[in-house]
């Protein structure tokens, strides 16, 4: 990936990797596919559609939807006009989501068909547009789009780019913004560290209203020509299905989403029987002492039949959470959960970022 000042650049990247997945979004019965080029396509005629109907430089576009392909066309499209994208937790409550909108001043959300009441209750003053409308709703965002050539304004790297609002532990939730300068710089700096290669497949089931899955885990792999894969829910066996069915080599979690994956890992264990569960159990823990006492990576030949079940292509484990020892297992620096030395102990390390 060449050096970036701003995300304008973006684009560019973007349309170098042509034809290559870019998205696979798993569904109850079906799986959704995206290109690179299809992305992008999508991604600039909203731009230009949204810049006709008035957004602007700066303005602040509020993002209230789960994880969606349709949720990462837009925030392309925002950032490529040259407007602020202000991701929003859908759990919020009520109070919480109109302190975002007052505060940020947006006045576009984009949103879903189950949230519309929240945002009649509020008495928001934006424009909504709906992400899963048909094409025949005038509130579709599909409805924006357009092949006509549209000027958009350059941005510069002091430019914001996103407003995180972070809940803290006390009081409303504070505006934390990030410019373009931010943002490039630190896909530039990750990129040069070869963490990530240009064979991986990602598992991105983590929100995007936080900065570490948008920049880590959503930004990154784009930038890099990489595959997304969305699960289809966060259960332990809709993981497993997603790992293995779209050969993940790599997932951006943190503890809590470890502990659903551990979990999913021990009910195929169990599911084999009572012996097969205590034969995993027992080899799970020759595997955590020797890692422990004697510094040996056994975990792989150990529990070999059960890896090449659960995910044989999985390498590595990113986690943003708690400092922690890094250790053998499938490379882990940093997930602080009780499951983490189990995980590290069935592959060959768990590598995590704080």
């Amino acid at each position: 990936m060449g050096e970036m000042e701003t995300l304008g650049k973006l684009g560019d990247i973007l349309r170098g990797h042509g034809e290559r997945p870019a998205i696979v979004a798993l569904q109850r019965e079906h799986v959704e596919r995206w290109s690179y080029a299809d992305l992008l396509g999508c991604a600039h005629q909203l731009a230009g559609g949204m810049a006709q109907a008035g957004v602007g430089r700066g303005d602040r576009v509020v993002m209230l939807a789960g994880n969606r392909p349709e949720w990462i066309i837009v925030c392309l499209a925002v950032l490529e006009c040259g407007a602020v994208v202000v991701p929003t937790d859908v759990q919020l409550p009520d109070d919480g989501v109109h302190h975002i909108l007052r505060d940020s001043g947006a006045r576009w959300v984009f949103s879903t068909a189950d949230h519309t009441n929240r945002l009649e209750r509020l008495d928001a003053d934006v424009t909504l547009v709906l992400l899963d409308a048909d094409v025949d709703d005038k509130r579709s965002w599909r409805r924006l789009l357009t092949a006509e050539a549209v000027n958009l304004p350059p941005v510069v790297p002091d430019d914001t780019a996103i407003l995180f609002y972070t809940s803290g532990t006390t009081g409303t939730s504070k505006c934390v913004p990030l410019s373009h300068g931010n943002l490039a710089f630190q896909l530039s700096t990750v990129s040069q560290t070869g963490i990530v290669r240009s064979t991986d497949r990602v598992l991105l089931p983590l929100p995007l209203h936080h900065v570490y899955p948008f920049v880590i885990g959503t930004l990154l792999p784009l930038t890099l020509g990489l595959p997304l894969v969305f699960p289809q829910s966060l259960t332990g066996p809709q993981l497993v299905r997603a790992i293995r069915e779209e050969q993940v080599t790599a997932i951006v979690g943190v503890p809590r989403l470890y502990s659903a994956l551990y979990a999913g890992i021990e009910e195929r264990a169990a599911s084999r029987g009572l012996i097969a569960s205590r034969l995993f159990k027992a080899s799970l823990g020759r595997s955590m002492w020797s890692r422990r006492r004697l510094g040996l990576r056994l975990g792989k030949r150990l529990l070999r039949p059960l890896h090449q079940q659960f995910g044989p292509d999985l390498r590595l484990l990113a986690s943003g959470g708690l400092g922690a020892r890094s250790g053998p297992g499938l490379e882990a620096r940093g997930a602080g959960l009780a499951g983490r030395d189990r995980l590290r102990s069935y592959g060959d390390g768990v590598a995590a970022n704080d």
